[in-house]
């Protein structure tokens, strides 16, 4: 069953777009480096702001995650 195509599937269409190679991030001294550590950091600062927001096809917020204490 996991090899067979649905006939009713939408198609894909237009063009297959790869990533552009742009210059290197710049990290400013002082900020945390990754995601867990800026979590750690700015999450128990303000631990009732948004820290992730789930955005429908429409463009509006459907789910919100806050930073926990």
């Amino acid at each position: 069953l996991a090899n067979q195509v649905d006939a009713n599937a939408p198609k894909p269409e237009g063009n297959a777009i790869t990533p552009a190679i742009g210059d290197q991030l710049a990290i400013p001294s002082g900020l945390p480096r990754n995601l867990e550590a800026s979590v750690q950091r700015y999450g128990s600062a303000t631990y009732k702001a948004p820290a992730v927001t789930s955005i429908d096809s429409n463009g509006k917020p459907t789910f919100t995650l806050t930073y926990g204490k």
